[in-house]
């Protein structure tokens, strides 16, 4: 069976993604100064205080209806006591310049 170069592209992607999804859980869940950040259309964005919990559930709902893609969903970190979730931005991924013309 052979693939077209669009299916290798999307696994180059992918296996590109993948290594700061490993390095987000991993290490910024663990430690004790976990913040957000963005790499790309792959992002991490942390809730801290009251009603953190109740913030991070209606950012995914916002990035369901988005479209995006959640690798993480919701979770504390005991180790700072914030919530976080992680995800990819599929909107970002689209091809640049193939909407209509102005």
């Amino acid at each position: 069976m052979r693939f077209g170069r669009g299916v290798a592209a999307a696994a180059a992607v992918v296996g590109a993604l993948m290594a700061p999804v490993a390095f987000g859980i991993t290490v910024g869940a663990g430690t004790a100064r976990a913040e957000s950040w963005q790499l790309g259309p792959l992002y991490r964005y942390e809730f801290t205080g009251v009603g953190a919990e109740y913030f991070c559930s209606k950012s995914t709902a916002q990035a369901r209806a988005a479209r995006a893609i959640e690798l993480v969903p919701c979770t504390l970190d005991p180790a700072t006591g914030s919530w976080y979730r992680i995800a990819i931005d599929t909107y970002g991924l689209a091809p640049q310049g193939l909407g209509s013309s102005s």
